[in-house]
């Protein structure tokens, strides 16, 4: 922590404790400082708010990006009329721009990047005439730009580096106060060396500041930051029109105003901004032409309206613009003109479009078209009157034909449950296939496969931070679709991007960001279901007890979901990945022991997943010394902050900066430890590995989040004091039954050999990993007794709670299958739940 006895250095001027690994609040002592005019702690892991105390009249720079700190920007800086610079960027501040920002008279730089910050762009910023730097990005801000921003200069000014010339001496605290400055930059100091630390010298104070231009981030400092000036706007929810009188700030050097929701036309006024030398307006929806003044910008070097509803040609080659490429203007269907592929002469030009015109007034048409009508007509109805004919009279063909039902409504799925019900068929809901045991696409008895690949539309509101999302779209489509909208949205699902969403979501689901916001049934907030009489119902119709049930507890068992609606979350712009194969001989094992001790316990924001499989020498034979481990990660950050994470908390792995499918067979289960296992079983079920080519073990570490939420909040309830999940899995391709019960009977084995050492009583396992070795119902006579082999399994006590859910939705059983949950009646148990 930043220890609170600094605030008693009353002559302490300036404080520079950046890039550190600082933790905790900023203390309520530094407000005493009142004499303070640089204070930056930037670069740590500081949390909690900014004390509204620090009130200092004479503070001139303030630096507190790259931390943790969260809440509403506080009155901290309210009386600050000296402050020339305050930087809060990447943090997790939420609320609006206070008011008082406007009373800042000396104000030149603001920056409040990549925060939780919304409501409108307050006027109250163009009362900041000194302002030359401004960042507002990846915020959630709203509404139109304000036209006074155009008041502000936005010119060069020499105070941005200024922080008083002061030469600096550092030295013991304990020995000589006062010190005019305290020094620990780059010093890599932890919060208890802090009380020792005494290593001083003479430096200068200068002050660094990030700001994103020409598609780049760039550290300015001295008399660069003097000449700089910009706006960014990028990444919010902004609309409206540009204002025109944007074109009056001459003096500007960058401006973004990329990924938002922006109409009408480029003002040609911008055409006045002749310092200018980086225009962003890409990833909006700005429609007409490109003003042909904009080749008069001669400093200009990157222009960028590139994914927007531009028309017409592209301005002439020549000056600057004759460096841009097709980058810069993709993504507009209806822009023609070098340096695009398409030529406007092809795309329709006057002439060509009066000839066509004059043809059609001629009737030079060679096509009698009320011919061409009747023959398509006649030709149609045959067609279809002899696929009728066929299906009538053949009942295979028939039942081939109509057993799979593609849907494309909603009216498709309730014709199908009501169709089934009456002719006593069982219906399979399949929308990605991913099912472990292949269960909605396969059935004992007559069935309707009802596939749902159709229902694929997603509708992502990122203002509101939610998406509509129907079950047949695949994981990898809901990503892409929310990057569309935002680049600090996502949605933490899996890893498989072909995986449709309707089963994932409805077994719980869980991807690399479960550590920090659950499962991705943790994060659904409204659902659509046909129910088994044909109803459509979302959740307030549904009732809060189903819409329970099917989060995590099966959807499959209840009805039908054709659509889930999805809370988004934080994604920041920057995320690290990292992969670290090892193999036997470089110590796997104690890595792997190393890992089940820390894997739960890391940061929130860091995942890694163990991958375990046999590897084949160069040879091609497996050897004993060739079973690889992999260590997967995803971390919700940047690079220098996995690093310092990885440092403390796993330095063993050594981490280091650095810049149609074949058909198959497979069998899979798993396993929840809630206690680390010991070296010797990791080499027991080494060796069983290589008795296997094809095996392959997944290691998901839980903790942070999950054990934050109740077993009970959805039919999930494997949340706190599990470890990890293990999945067992192996596939083969070669065919026959003896093949298939040699690799069946290897993961059987497994599976027994790991039953002392994983949860027990029950014994968990994760639904989306189905498993018919667990057990199954019989028909439809399986009582609620008999699928609590299995049921409690997968969601321990919840299981009660969900055949009572069953057992008032769907009392008959219609939605039926091996594992389905069993309907309990008032007449088997009490209505009571545990």
């Amino acid at each position: 922590m930043v220890p609170r006895w600094m605030g008693n250095m009353s002559n302490l001027g300036e404080i520079s404790m950046a890039e550190n690994q600082l933790e905790g609040p900023i203390p309520m002592e530094l407000c005493k400082l009142v004499g303070i005019t640089f204070l930056d702690l930037s670069e740590n892991n500081l949390s909690g708010s900014i004390p509204s105390c620090f009130n200092s009249s004479s503070i001139i720079h303030v630096h507190l990006n790259k931390n943790r700190l969260s809440g509403p920007i506080t009155s901290a800086f309210q009386n600050s009329s000296s402050l020339v610079t305050l930087n809060l960027r990447d943090n997790y501040l939420i609320g609006k721009i206070p008011d008082w920002i406007g009373s800042l008279s000396s104000l030149s730089i603001l920056l409040l990047k990549e925060n939780h910050l919304e409501g409108r762009i307050p006027n109250r910023l163009c009362l900041l005439q000194n302002l030359s730097m401004l960042d507002l990005s990846y915020n959630k801000f709203f509404g139109p730009i304000p036209h006074c921003l155009s008041n502000i200069s936005f010119k060069a000014t020499d105070r941005k580096s200024d922080s008083g010339g002061i030469s600096i001496l550092k030295n013991n605290f304990k020995k000589k106060p006062p010190f005019a400055y305290l020094e620990t930059n780059l010093a890599n100091i932890r919060d208890e060396e802090l009380d020792d630390f005494y290593s001083f010298q003479l430096v200068d104070a200068k002050q660094e500041v990030e700001f994103t231009t020409k598609g780049r981030t760039y550290c300015y400092e001295g008399d660069i930051l003097n000449y700089m000036s910009g706006i960014d706007l990028s990444c919010n929810r902004l609309v409206g029109e540009i204002p025109p009188e944007l074109g009056s700030i001459s003096n500007i050097h960058a401006l973004n105003l990329s990924h938002n929701n922006l109409t009408g036309l480029i003002p040609a006024t911008f055409s006045n901004m002749k310092q200018i030398e980086s225009l962003d307006l890409s990833y909006n929806n700005l429609n007409g032409k490109i003003p042909t003044q904009l080749t008069e910008l001669t400093f200009l070097e990157v222009f960028n309206v590139s994914h927007n509803n531009l028309s017409g040609a592209t301005p002439n080659r020549k000056a600057q613009f004759g460096t841009f490429d097709e980058s810069s203007y993709e993504g507009n269907p209806l822009l023609c003109g070098a340096p695009l592929h398409t030529d406007c002469i092809k795309t329709g030009s006057p002439s060509i479009m009066r000839e066509t015109n004059q043809l059609e007034e001629e009737g030079d048409s060679f096509v009698d078209m009320d011919a061409f009508y009747i023959t398509f007509a006649v030709a149609y109805i045959t067609v279809l009157l002899g696929i009728f004919t066929v299906l009538y009279i053949n009942p295979y063909w028939r039942w081939a034909w109509f057993k799979s039902i593609d849907t494309c409504y909603d009216s498709h799925v309730q014709a199908t449950i009501l169709c089934s019900k009456q002719h006593g068929l069982q219906v399979r809901i399949r929308s990605g296939g991913h099912d472990f045991e292949g269960l909605s696409s396969t059935a004992g008895l007559p069935f309707v496969l009802l596939d749902l690949q159709f229902l694929r539309s997603i509708n992502v509101d990122a203002e509101d931070d939610t998406a509509w999302v129907e079950v047949g779209a695949t994981i990898g489509e809901i990503y892409y679709r929310i990057a569309e909208k935002s680049q600090v949205l996502g949605f933490p699902a899996g890893l498989c991007p072909l995986v449709g969403v309707g089963g994932h979501l409805s077994d719980g689901g869980f991807g690399t960001m479960l550590r920090k916001y659950g499962l991705a049934a943790d994060n659904i907030i409204d659902a659509r279901i046909v129910d088994v009489n044909g109803r459509i119902m979302d959740r307030e119709l549904m009732g809060e007890d189903l819409f329970w049930a099917i989060r995590g507890g099966g959807a499959a068992s209840f009805g039908v979901v054709i659509s889930w609606k999805t809370k988004l979350v934080y994604v920041p712009q920057t995320v690290t990945v990292f992969t670290i194969v090892r193999i036997l001989d470089q110590n796997a094992t104690k890595l792997v022991h190393k890992w089940q001790h820390t894997g739960h316990k890391l940061d929130e924001n860091l995942f890694i997943q163990l991958v375990i499989k046999a590897t084949s020498t160069s040879d091609g034979s497996v050897g004993n010394n060739m079973l690889q481990v992999s260590f997967e990660s995803l971390f919700l950050g940047k690079t220098d902050e996995l690093l310092k994470i990885m440092e403390d908390s796993f330095p063993e792995l050594a981490l280091r900066d650095r810049t149609p499918q074949e058909k198959i067979s497979f069998k899979g289960s798993s396993d929840y430890v809630k206690q680390p296992l010991p070296e010797a079983i990791w080499e027991e079920l080494w060796e069983l590995c290589l008795e296997e080519e094809n095996s392959l073990l997944i290691l998901d570490p839980y903790g942070g989040r999950m054990n934050e939420i109740s077993e009970s909040e959805i039919p999930f309830p494997h949340r706190k004091g599990n470890l990890y999940n293990i999945q067992y899995q192996v596939s083969w391709d070669d065919e026959g039954v003896g093949p298939s019960k040699r690799h069946i009977e290897w993961i059987r084995r497994v599976y027994e050999h790991m039953t002392p050492y994983v949860s027990n009583s029950p014994r968990a396992a994760y639904l989306n990993y189905r498993d018919l070795d667990l057990g199954t119902n019989d028909d439809n006579d399986t009582s609620y007794s008999q699928a609590e082999k299995w049921g409690l399994k997968y969601f321990k006590n919840n299981f009660r709670r969900l055949a009572i859910v069953k057992g008032e939705v769907d009392p008959y059983n219609f939605f039926a299958f091996e594992q389905s949950i069993p309907p309990l009646t008032l007449n088997e148990g009490t209505r009571e739940i545990e």
